[in-house]
C-alpha cells in the first residue's frame, strides 16, 4: 500500500530504530499447501507498533521471504530470493535475493540486489533479516521449521 504521508526518511528512521518481539513465544504456522506463515509482533522504544510477516513454500522449489511492516501494510523492508524484479527507477533487474525498501512515490518497488541474508536455510535468514532490520531476539522462545519441510 502506498503511503505518500511517510517519507523515505522516516521510514529508514523506523528500519534503524531498535526494536523488540511483543511475544516470548515465535512460531510458523502452516496454510493450504506445500506453505507456512509468520506473523511477528514488534514494538519500538518509542511504542511504534511494527510486525514481521515471512512465507515459506517448499512445493516444487524452496522459496521464501519476509517483510518489516508498519500500520500492517506499509513495507519498510522486504527480503525476497525471487529473481527477476526491475526496479522501476533504475530499470535494473535483480539476478538474485533482493531487498525492497519504503519509497512515498514507488512503495515497495525499488529494491537492490543484497547477500547477508541466508539462503537455504529459512530460519538462519530470519534470524538474518530481524538482526539487519534491528530486532532484538533475545529471550524469545522460536520454533523452527523442521526437517521435514525440507528446511
Amino acid at each position: 500500500m502506498l503511503d505518500v504521508d511517510l517519507s523515505r526518511e522516516e521510514a529508514d528512521a523506523i528500519y534503524e530504530a531498535p526494536k523488540y518481539v511483543d511475544s516470548n513465544a515465535v512460531s510458523w504456522e502452516m496454510t493450504e499447501g506445500n506453505s507456512q506463515r509468520i506473523n511477528i509482533s514488534l514494538t519500538t522504544e518509542d511504542g511504534t507498533p511494527l510486525r514481521i510477516r515471512g512465507w515459506y513454500s517448499w512445493g516444487g522449489s524452496m522459496r521464501y521471504g519476509f517483510s518489516l511492516l508498519f500500520k500492517n501494510t506499509i513495507v519498510i523492508r522486504r527480503w525476497d530470493n525471487k529473481l527477476g524484479h526491475k526496479d522501476p527507477v533504475t530499470r535494473s533487474e535483480t539476478t538474485g535475493p533482493h531487498k525492497h525498501y519504503h519509497d512515498p512515490i514507488y512503495a515497495d518497488s525499488r529494491c537492490y540486489e543484497t547477500n547477508d541474508v541466508r539462503t537455504g536455510d529459512v530460519n538462519g535468514a530470519l534470524f538474518d533479516f530481524m538482526k539487519e532490520c534491528h530486532v532484538s531476539i533475545e529471550g524469545i522462545d522460536y520454533q523452527s521449521l523442521g526437517e521435514y519441510h525440507g528446511v
